[in-house]
C-alpha cells in the first residue's frame, strides 16, 4: 500500500469518528434539554393543584311545611387558582325533595352545558365557563339550585351532596383542582323545651354531699360578633356565643340605618335623611376556625353599612355585642352619588 492510500485512509478514519462524536453530543445536549423541559412542565402542572374546594350553602330560611321551596347555593374557592370551567353535580333525597331549577349566577359567565335536573335519580347538574381571555379567581356562589317539599321535613332533616364526579379546571392544572367537598344538612330549628316545676318533699334530714362526674358542657349563650364581613354574596357574623350549640338554627333580626339619596333641597345636603330598615330570618350557625359563624345573604339586607351605630343584631330575641374596627373589620359608607350643581340663587332654603 503507497503512502498516499495510507494517509487518505487515515483522514476518512478521523473524519468519520469525529462526526460519531459531534452526533453524540447533540444527541445529549438534546436529551438533556427535553428532560429539562418536562421537568418545569411536570412541576408546573403540579403547582397549586387541590387546593379549591366547593361548597353547598343555604341561601334562604329553610321551610318545614309539604310544597314549600328553599334555593341551596354552590360556593367555590378556587384557592388562588385561575378559573376557566366547572362540572357541577347535585345530589338530593327524590323521595322527599323535587328538583325545580339549577342556574348559573354569573360568576363563570358560560353555560357550556345547560343546567338540567333529573327527579327520578335525585341529582341536578350544570357545566359552566369563564370566557376564554378572562379566567376567573377568588371566592364566589357559582350556581343557585330550588329545591321543593314534598312532604314535611322530618325532625332528623336530610342531606343535600355534592357529587364527588364534580370537578373545576384551571389554567396551568391537570384534571380536577378540588380537594374538599362540604355538603349541607337542612333540618328544621332545633324547639326549646322548657322544664315543667315539680315539687319536692321536704327531706327530714341534712343531704349528704355527692361527688358530680362533670359531662360535656354547651356553649354559653351570650352573643358577640367580632368580625363582620360583606360582600356581594352574604353578609357574614363571626364571634362567640352565638349559639348553644354548634349546627343549631337561630332567629337573626338585623336592624340598620339607610341613607336616602339626597335631593335638591340645601336643608337635605346640609343633613342627609336617614332611616331604619329590619331583616328577620332563621339561619345555621357553623363553626369555623374556632369561631361561630352566621351567613346572611347581602339580597336580604340590601343598602347596609357596616358602621358603629348604624348596624344592631339580634340573636333569639337577644341583642349582640358587636366589636367595631378592632380587627379592621369596619367596612367605610358606600359612596354616595354626588348632588348636580346649581347656582346658589335657584337653591331651596326651606324643606
Amino acid at each position: 500500500m503507497s503512502f498516499k492510500t495510507k494517509r487518505k485512509l487515515s483522514f476518512d478514519i478521523l473524519g468519520k469518528n469525529k462526526i460519531v462524536s459531534l452526533l453524540s453530543v447533540m444527541l445529549l445536549v438534546l436529551g438533556l434539554g427535553a428532560g429539562i423541559f418536562a421537568l418545569n412542565r411536570s412541576l408546573e402542572m403540579r403547582v397549586g393543584a387541590g387546593g379549591g374546594s366547593l361548597k353547598l350553602l343555604s341561601s334562604s330560611n329553610i321551610p318545614t311545611q309539604s310544597g314549600s321551596e328553599f334555593t341551596v347555593d354552590v360556593y367555590l374557592d378556587t384557592g388562588g387558582m385561575q378559573v376557566t370551567a366547572a362540572d357541577i353535580k347535585v345530589r338530593y333525597d327524590k323521595n322527599l325533595l323535587e328538583g325545580k331549577s339549577i342556574t348559573n349566577t354569573g360568576f363563570l359567565p358560560t353555560n357550556l352545558v345547560n343546567g338540567n335536573v333529573d327527579n327520578n335519580n335525585g341529582i341536578a347538574s350544570i357545566v359552566i365557563g369563564s370566557e376564554p381571555t378572562n379566567p376567573k379567581s377568588g371566592n364566589a356562589v357559582i350556581a343557585k339550585m330550588v329545591l321543593r317539599l314534598k312532604s314535611n321535613l322530618p325532625q332528623s332533616g336530610t342531606t343535600i351532596s355534592l357529587d364527588r364526579s364534580s370537578a373545576v379546571a384551571a389554567i396551568g392544572m391537570e384534571g380536577n383542582i378540588i380537594s374538599t367537598y362540604t355538603d349541607l344538612l337542612v333540618a328544621p330549628p332545633t324547639p326549646t323545651q322548657v322544664p315543667a316545676p315539680t315539687s319536692s318533699p321536704r327531706p327530714t334530714s341534712l343531704p349528704t354531699s355527692t361527688p358530680v362526674t362533670p359531662g360535656p358542657t354547651s356553649i354559653p349563650f351570650n352573643p358577640v360578633i367580632e368580625e363582620t364581613v360583606l360582600d356581594k354574596f352574604f353578609l357574614t357574623l363571626k364571634g362567640s356565643g352565638l349559639a348553644s350549640q354548634n349546627g343549631e338554627s337561630v332567629t337573626v333580626k338585623v336592624r340598620y340605618l339607610v341613607q336616602e339619596m339626597p335631593n335638591k333641597k340645601l336643608l337635605d345636603l346640609i343633613r342627609p335623611k336617614t332611616s331604619w330598615k329590619e331583616h328577620t330570618g332563621t339561619y345555621p350557625v357553623v363553626s369555623e376556625a374556632g369561631k361561630q359563624v352566621i351567613r346572611i345573604p347581602a339580597d336580604n339586607v340590601p343598602g347596609i353599612t357596616l358602621r358603629s351605630g348604624w348596624v344592631n343584631v339580634y340573636i333569639n330575641g337577644k341583642q349582640a355585642k358587636i366589636i367595631w374596627g378592632g380587627g379592621g373589620w369596619e367596612n367605610p359608607p358606600m359612596p354616595q352619588p354626588k348632588p348636580p350643581k346649581r347656582p346658589w340663587w335657584k337653591l331651596r332654603w326651606w324643606n
